[in-house]
């Protein structure tokens, strides 16, 4: 069922921009009806650690931490956050890599990832956060010596395990309230935005 206050509650200054939005594309992406629904509640702080997360400062790139944010979404099977964050991983990486990274068997050392240019930090991070999500009860010290005998520092670690925390959030927002996928055209603008703009945009 999806909750219509969402989609429809919204102020003055809102509903102004979600016209702007409108005259580029069919529809406002519903992260945009939620974000604007209680903005001082959710959407403001909510897009802050956002843009703290994949756009701040970090020893990651935006792409992988894009990268990142698609692999917890697939894994948490948020249609809407796939289409989002492989759309825009894809402008940064190339959607080779992304549809590699989200085949991967990225804890099987064996599976080289189809001969894709991953990094053993970057590929040992994702299979930690990709436990993390699935499993993280299970994780435990040896995760984290994985990862740093890859290279990965405790910086970095902790820069992808705050990707991998908002996005689990993020996940269980969407399917709570039934965000619709994007469609080509929302997901090329989205991407363009996120990559020009970042989140608090």
């Amino acid at each position: 069922m999806r909750l219509s206050a969402p989609a429809h509650e919204h102020g003055l200054r809102e509903r102004v921009i979600q016209r702007l939005i409108r005259l580029r594309l069919d529809a406002v992406p519903d992260v945009v009806l939620a974000c604007q629904h209680r903005p001082e509640f959710f959407g403001k702080p909510f897009l802050a650690w956002i843009e703290a997360s994949l756009r701040g400062p970090s020893e990651w790139t935006q792409g992988d931490r894009e990268l990142m944010a698609a692999l917890v979404s697939d894994r948490n099977r948020c249609a809407f956050c796939i289409g989002t964050h492989s759309a825009t991983a894809s402008s940064l990486v190339g959607e080779e890599m992304v549809l590699t990274v989200l085949r991967a068997d990225l804890e099987d050392p064996d599976d080289d990832a189809d001969g894709a240019k991953i990094s053993a930090g970057l590929r040992a991070t994702l299979a930690f956060i990709e436990r993390l999500t699935l499993s993280p009860a299970q994780v435990d010290a040896s995760d984290v010596e994985r990862a740093v005998a890859a290279g990965v520092s405790a910086e970095a670690l902790r820069d992808a395990v705050e990707v991998c925390a908002a996005f689990n959030v993020m996940n269980r927002v969407a399917d709570a309230l039934a965000f619709e996928p994007q469609d080509k055209k929302s997901l090329s603008f989205s991407a363009k935005l996120l990559t020009t703009r970042g989140y608090r945009a």
